[in-house]
């Protein structure tokens, strides 16, 4: 799956996805009205859209689409 159909994904999305990265537990968790969890080992946010899950500069200073390319164990 590449970044631009990760997206398409999310915008869709109804269950959590994890994955790993950098030897980290990581995921995004669906809320009502557009809004993420996100973790990346013991750190936390929540975004308020899509775009906030894709940009957010977040695993150790990278976003989503930075990372996509490493991220190994995805699980949808």
């Amino acid at each position: 799956m590449n970044i631009l159909e990760l997206r398409k994904y999310l915008g869709d999305l109804i269950g959590q996805i994890s994955f790993s990265y950098n030897g980290q537990l990581c995921g995004i968790d669906p809320l009502a009205l557009d809004s993420f969890d996100m973790w990346y080992g013991a750190k936390t946010i929540t975004a308020s859209s899509v775009d906030e899950v894709m940009d957010a500069v977040f695993f150790d200073g990278k976003t989503l689409k930075d990372i996509w390319p490493d991220v190994t164990d995805v699980d949808f």
